[in-house]
């Protein structure tokens, strides 16, 4: 039986919640529009999907349509210029973090 020596650990969704900020970013795009911010409740279902699900869901393009790569590239400048603003740790894994180190195993993202 091999032992385990690491655990990797996928960022967004599962380490951290960073659905605020992903779709903080999304609702400055909005706003910059003149148009109404969505809420979060309706957003988080769509941003394990990236800048593809929140550009879907709130402007309704996908990357087929001609606007959606300019879009694209905006989200992706507006969620670096904000980010970790309000990204946390999920329940638990600064605790689980600890037990892995505390059990001597390395970690990773």
């Amino acid at each position: 039986m091999t032992s385990i020596r690491l655990v990797l650990f996928d960022l967004d969704g599962t380490l951290a919640d960073t659905a605020p900020d992903l779709a903080g970013a999304v609702n400055r795009m909005l706003l910059a529009r003149g148009r109404e911010p969505l809420p979060l409740s309706e957003l988080r279902p769509v941003a394990s999907h990236g800048a593809r699900g929140l550009i879907g869901r709130a402007f309704g393009l996908t990357p087929a349509d001609a606007a959606y790569e300019a879009l694209r590239q905006e989200f992706f400048a507006e969620y670096e210029s904000a980010l970790c603003e309000v990204s946390t740790l999920f329940p638990t894994m600064a605790e689980t973090l600890g037990s892995l180190e505390e059990d001597g195993l390395a970690w990773g993202i």
